[in-house]
């Protein structure tokens, strides 16, 4: 209990850095820019936001590919089983091309 004790406080004490920091850093874009800290702020959530969501875009994407790896997996193993029984992977493509009515 005593370490996770430790962890929340340090997390406190980053997250009140970060946001000393931020509010200087707001104050300083306002001083020599003249970006008001509110649209300074509506920027910096935007651009949060867009981060997270081409994160998590990304991971989808990963999801969706690993899952589609089973079936190519699977695929893959039906194939060369079917060179092992001596069965050709590319009969019916040859057939496809031998038929002059599919063309």
């Amino acid at each position: 209990m005593e370490a996770i004790g430790k962890i929340l406080k340090g997390l406190i004490k980053l997250i009140i850095r970060l946001a000393i920091i931020y509010i200087i850093f707001l104050a300083l874009a306002w001083a020599l820019l003249g970006v008001s800290p509110m649209e300074g702020w509506t920027v910096t959530k935007s651009r949060i936001s867009s981060s997270v969501n081409l994160i998590t875009g990304a991971t989808s994407d990963i999801s969706d590919t690993a899952g589609d790896m089973a079936r190519v997996g699977g695929r893959h193993l039906q194939d060369a089983t079917d060179r092992f029984h001596g069965k050709d992977p590319y009969e019916d493509f040859n057939k496809s091309l031998n038929n002059p009515a599919a063309q």
